[in-house]
């Protein structure tokens, strides 16, 4: 196990479940601490191949705040094991170097009831240049392969930080930490930058109504108009793909691949449709595993766009075109929890997530 730096930039995990130390079938809620005050034989991390020490810690109301409720914490001796989410610290470390150095922490702001938060920011490479400046006789500043290479480690990190996200969500605990991405110097929420399967529809709802609110404007825009995204930034999207890919009714070696994403019962589009478009050999050669391996997910990253309303997709569909300038599509594979990928693979929806902004403290 390696051991945990003291930094500014992270915090100790509040857990609401341990365990015996010399027993990992049993386990002991951070409801009981308030009835056995200091009756405990030795704790420890309850996540799988982690002996981390732990230690009760009772409830503490405040004249301010409803209190911190009573939890398990690290003891100062002993360290979470690397594959541990539950240790902060070591994951940010994981997380910076993943990203080739990229990832950084830029302050923390107050929560009334969590306490300090600390925020980190991962830049994403020419996120903005829908065409890149080009001197005369000059390269593309960015070329295609240029970003092909920037862009592949911070897809694998943003993917990483969503998995922290979902264990952190699914062990009901709270990291004291949030991330951001960095679009050409402008900070962009986390839930308004990475779009897991479960949340997809979320933003296939917000860009229709981008989209929507663009033709009102100009109700006689061209189909080339309305081809170009409403967003301000590009975002990243995670899907199933449920057709393989196949050729366009248009010809000329185009195509296009599709999935469908999971909805609500009461959501307001009965069926919301993911397509990605392009070349027909890219897409095949994108989706050489699609259908052959299980619960087979990409993620999508570019300026996407809903496509115009046809009898067979009266509500549009979301769409991403993998020819467009800085767009990537990779499969997410790797260091991914079998639970993780269950609960993202899954036919069901998250709630979404509202957006909130922050005033940081810059302060060390």
């Amino acid at each position: 196990m390696a051991g945990e730096r003291s930094s500014t930039s992270t915090s100790t995990v509040q857990m609401t479940t341990a365990r015996y130390a010399g027993d990992r079938s049993r386990e002991v809620d951070a409801a009981m601490i308030e009835h056995h005050r200091d009756e405990w034989p030795q704790l420890a991390c309850v996540t799988e191949r982690c002996d981390c020490l732990v230690h009760a810690v009772h409830k503490a109301p405040t004249e301010t705040t409803a209190g911190r409720s009573a939890h398990f914490a690290r003891n100062a001796t002993s360290v979470h094991a690397d594959c541990c989410h539950l240790g902060t610290t070591r994951q940010v470390e994981i997380l910076e170097k993943m990203s080739g150095g990229e990832l950084k922490a830029v302050g923390k702001h107050r929560d009334p009831l969590r306490g300090d938060v600390f925020l980190h920011r991962i830049p994403v490479p020419a996120a903005f240049d829908e065409t890149p400046e080009q001197r005369p006789g000059q390269p593309p500043e960015v070329t295609p392969l240029t970003f092909a290479r920037q862009i592949v480690p911070i897809l694998n990190t943003a993917v990483k930080i969503a998995k922290l996200y979902q264990r952190y969500s699914d062990s009901d605990v709270d990291p004291h930490m949030e991330f951001q991405a960095e679009c050409s110097g402008q900070p962009v929420e986390w839930p308004n930058f990475f779009y897991t399967r479960n949340r997809a529809i979320w933003f296939a709802r917000r860009i229709r109504t981008a989209q929507k609110a663009r033709t009102k404007l100009d109700p006689n825009m061209s189909p080339a108009q309305h081809r170009v995204s409403p967003l301000t930034h590009p975002v990243a999207v995670m899907f199933h793909i449920d057709r393989a890919p196949v050729e366009s009714q248009y010809g000329k070696g185009e195509g296009w691949a599709r999935g469908r994403l999971p909805v609500p019962a009461d959501h307001d589009v009965p069926d919301e449709w993911v397509f990605i478009e392009g070349p027909l050999e890219r897409l095949k050669t994108m989706f050489a595993d699609a259908g052959t391996v299980r619960d087979s997910l990409y993620l999508g990253f570019g300026m996407w766009t809903v496509s115009k309303p046809t009898p067979r997709y009266p509500f549009g569909r979301l769409t991403l075109d993998v020819s467009a300038h800085h767009t990537s599509v990779c499969p997410i594979s790797g260091d991914i929890t079998k639970r993780v990928r269950t609960h993202w693979a899954a036919g069901r929806c998250d709630p979404e997530t509202p957006l909130i902004r922050r005033e940081l403290d810059q302060s060390p």
